[in-house]
């Protein structure tokens, strides 16, 4: 059904080709999954598929791309669309209606087919693909399951004879990934779809594959086999495959069952009480400390029951429970002549506090706390009750210039490029202020007669 005759595929601007040398051929009716690490180039043997590798990404592809009899070198995608159905990561970008019946018709009327044909194969597919209570439901509003079986059915009206798939389930959670792996298989069981699809969770696609076909790394040639051979040589692979090559099991296991049914004499060689493990030394040291296993082998070990305890989330607690946390300590009190930084901080820097001398005398009054911008000390005014018209004044007179520097309004600011003027010195808090200089004339009074 697919053919590849010495595909090499490279980019403009590209030192190196993308692939190199892919020579394999999909078998009609199978699923094949393409497996590799990530930038090996899994998508662009699979837009080499369906067209859009040269003729949409541009690049220079060289050899033979066959699919169904049509190379694909001088057939566009647009005359490859009754023949391969494409299905990326993301269903909402491909997505051109609102309602779910609408987009499994919209392919069938590009194409030209009569509308009884159209009608006829959208409930085919809304049955095959148990969408039929959801025909008129917005397609934002679906999950993402569902949203992944709508696009794969916008692609199955049409009747290609080949589904390409990057990815189909990398955007979904598990329950949803068994929905969408349960429709493909169910097509090719069925009606004879052949599939090519490209997945980095393996764990959830392997069991399903026909055949798999290896990139091991950019520009290498590609390695095509069963699936319990060529994940033996791959450098990636599911965690049960890793507890089979542990084991030294082989064939290698590809599902849980598989590694369940084979797991009986390894629980019993781990069950040994001197039984330092397959690849532990031989002569350790006494009391040295054994070197632990991948933790992608031991999950796949609990799942397969072969750790020596029983499979499942219920597990009796072991004769060493774990040791209950030590407390932490309470976040350290505050220092009582520490006060709030400037910044809002629980605990600023140290700041002295300037002792007014009203408030030293015992005076009556209020007292009041302020922060002098412009300075790194805290200033404490005592204020005379406001008993009289003049310490109403005096107060008024306080919140306006107290510990505040002259600041120029907008309008009377220097322009740039001019010399900056020195400030204005800043107003006594009181006429007994502690920061009032000898020199300071006190409110309301010339410099010439203070002096």
């Amino acid at each position: 059904m697919i053919r590849f005759e010495e595909v090499s595929v490279t980019y403009d601007g590209a030192a190196e080709p993308t692939v190199r040398g892919i020579d394999f051929e999909v078998p009609e009716g199978e699923l094949v999954l393409l497996a590799g690490p990530s930038g090996v180039g899994k998508s662009t043997v699979l837009g080499a598929v369906s067209g859009l590798v040269p003729h949409f990404t541009g690049g220079t592809l060289s050899g033979r791309v066959t699919v169904a009899g049509r190379d694909t070198r001088t057939h566009k995608p647009r005359e490859l669309a009754d023949v391969v159905g494409t299905v990326g990561q993301d269903p909402l970008s491909h997505f051109v209606t609102d309602t779910v019946e609408d987009e499994l018709a919209y392919g069938m009327e590009s194409l030209g087919l009569a509308p009884d044909v159209m009608r006829r194969r959208v409930e085919e597919t809304l049955d095959l693909l148990g969408l039929s209570e959801l025909r008129s439901r917005p397609l934002a509003t679906l999950s993402g399951g569902q949203q992944q079986r709508v696009a794969i059915g916008s692609v199955l009206t049409p009747h290609p004879d080949v589904l390409v798939l990057d990815e189909p389930t990398s955007a979904l959670d598990p329950a949803a990934a068994e929905e969408v792996l349960a429709v493909l298989q169910r097509l090719v069981h069925d009606l004879g779809t052949t599939v090519l699809m490209a997945e980095h969770r393996l764990e959830r696609v392997i069991q399903y594959a026909d055949q798999v076909v290896l990139l091991p790394s950019p520009g290498a040639r590609p390695l095509l086999g069963p699936p319990a051979e060529v994940m033996a040589v791959s450098p990636v692979y599911p965690p049960v495959v890793d507890l089979g090559r542990l084991a030294g099991w082989s064939p290698l296991p590809l599902t849980v069952r598989d590694a369940r049914r084979r797991a009986a004499p390894l629980r019993d060689r781990l069950a040994e009480p001197g039984d330092p493990g397959p690849h532990a030394p031989r002569h350790r040291a006494v009391g040295a400390p054994r070197a632990p296993a991948p933790r992608r082998a031991l999950v796949a070990a609990r799942e397969a029951g072969a750790d020596g305890r029983r499979p499942g989330p219920a597990r009796r607690a072991g004769p060493f429970p774990r040791r209950a946390p030590r407390p932490r300590p309470g976040p350290a009190r505050r220092r009582p002549d520490r006060l709030p930084g400037r910044d809002g901080r629980p605990d600023g820097p140290q700041r002295r506090r300037e002792v007014h001398p009203a408030l030293r005398a015992g005076r009556p009054g209020r007292t009041v706390l302020r922060f002098r911008p412009g300075s790194a000390t805290w200033c404490r005014t005592v204020r005379p009750p406001a008993t009289s018209y003049a310490a109403s004044a005096w107060s008024r007179r306080s919140r306006a210039t107290c510990c505040t520097p002259t600041r120029s309004p907008p309008s009377a600011r220097r322009p740039t490029g001019t010399r900056r003027r020195p400030p204005a010195p800043a107003a006594p808090c009181s006429p007994n202020c502690s920061r009032a200089s000898p020199t300071t004339p006190t409110p309301g009074t010339s410099p010439r007669a203070s002096a």
